[in-house]
């Protein structure tokens, strides 16, 4: 009788993903939505890049006059590029959320870096002119089916946020990195920046298409002198709510626990959850349960525990905790600012930003650690698709302004080593 019913369950489990895959693999949604080539005389404040199911690249011309424009604009003025990658339920439409709110973040952020403690400190750095903000919304077929039929797609746009971030968006984020890598090497006027940012099942796409990089680079550091810094891909990397499992990220821990960082290093990839994220904390995990029934034993517990649970939400793996401290105001730097941003620690500044704070937990973090994997309370990030929300975005804004300028002090430490005198916060 046992026999029978463990059959039956089979089957239904079976009948189940057969219908998921099926339901995955139609061709609703499956298009581009911003079709119009990039103009000649296009201003790339805001621009988009399309994938396909496939991991290609709907049209290559246009991603390439992308990184064109970007190339040729970094060659005469200063360019700070934030990428963005979408997660489930979600493209490039007109009307997507995402879409929309990531544009009102890429002002934010262009409002940020004109304020005078800025233009100051570049002035002082001997940078000339503003800052250009463009932002890159990288997008792929999120939503697969309309309304609550999404939610049947769970396996397929997981295993499509994969082949995205080993295809396409690998190369696009490599070659944007290799134009970022050229234009602020040496002693040059104009400096670029590079933020790459992915949520939900985005956060697989630009794992996928950072990983191998950011490993290669801890590895590179074997053998290097004391503290020498670890080389992040562009500025870093955010995943914000990820949905893959914490095994992906087990081998970069245990690179990066190998180390001593000094105050040279800055972040190569921050990841923040928030404790109000029941689609990771109850959809995910059974998800990956269902998937584990079609692959070997696991060898122990933890290693069973990292594949079904994602990053951020397996406890061990947690560096930081992320809290909100409404009418605190962010740290104000005073007008030396290099003096203070060089020796400042990022990832545990021990001051506020925009009403919250970044604490290392006790044993789980060295000073200037290259990563971060803090847990927010649910006030900050709201839910698993809260991640606009204006607490966490001021937060953020905040962060990103404060990386970039200490990176610009570091390379003027190194082509001027008077740029001394480096202090933290009191």
């Amino acid at each position: 009788m046992s026999n029978d019913a463990g059959k039956r369950g089979r089957k239904a489990l079976a009948a189940l993903l057969s219908t998921a895959a099926a339901l995955t693999g139609c061709n609703y949604g499956h298009r581009p939505y911003q079709q119009g080539p990039l103009q000649p005389v296009h201003d790339l404040s805001l621009v988009d890049v399309e994938i396909d199911d496939f991991g290609n690249f709907w049209d290559r011309t246009k991603a390439e006059a992308i990184l064109t424009a970007i190339d040729d604009s970094a060659a005469s003025s200063n360019v700070v590029v934030l990428l963005f990658v979408h997660g489930w339920h979600h493209n490039a439409a007109e009307d997507d959320t995402n879409r929309s709110d990531f544009h009102v973040t890429v002002k934010a952020v262009n409002n940020k870096l004109k304020e005078t403690i800025y233009q100051d400190a570049r002035e002082t750095l001997d940078i000339s002119g503003d800052v250009k903000v463009v932002g890159v919304y990288l997008s792929w077929r999120g939503r697969s089916l309309p309304g609550l039929l999404d939610y049947l797609t769970f396996w397929g746009r997981k295993a499509a946020a994969q082949r995205v971030g080993e295809g396409a968006a690998r190369e696009f984020i490599f070659r944007l990195n290799e134009i970022y890598k050229k234009r602020n090497h040496g002693d040059q006027k104009h400096f670029m920046g590079l933020v790459s940012i992915g949520h939900s099942f985005g956060g697989q796409v630009l794992y996928k298409s950072v990983a191998a990089t950011l490993e290669n680079n801890f590895l590179l550091h074997e053998g290097q002198p004391a503290q020498m810094p670890v080389a992040a891909v562009g500025d870093v990397a955010v995943l914000i709510n990820p949905a893959f499992e914490a095994a992906q990220f087990d081998r970069l821990q245990a690179l990066q626990s190998r180390y001593t960082y000094g105050p040279a290093q800055t972040p190569v990839l921050l990841v923040f959850s928030g404790e109000g994220d029941r689609a990771r904390q109850k959809f995910f995990p059974l998800g990956r349960r269902v998937s584990a029934l079609l692959r070997p034993t696991f060898s122990n517990d933890e290693k069973q525990a990292q594949w079904i649970t994602a990053l951020g939400e397996y406890e061990p793996q947690r560096t930081h905790s992320l809290e909100l401290r409404p009418g605190t105001a962010s740290y104000e730097f005073s007008q030396n600012y290099c003096q203070q941003a060089l020796g400042f620690d990022l990832t545990n500044p021990g001051v506020p930003f925009a009403g919250a704070t970044l604490t290392a937990l006790p044993g789980r973090s060295q000073p200037f650690s290259p990563v971060v994997v803090a847990y927010s309370k649910n006030e900050l990030i709201e839910a698993h698709s809260g991640i606009f929300k204006e607490g966490f975005r001021r937060f953020m804004i905040d962060y990103v302004a404060l990386l970039e300028g200490k990176r610009l002090c570091l390379k003027a430490q190194l082509s001027a080593p008077s740029i001394a005198g480096a202090r933290s916060p009191t």
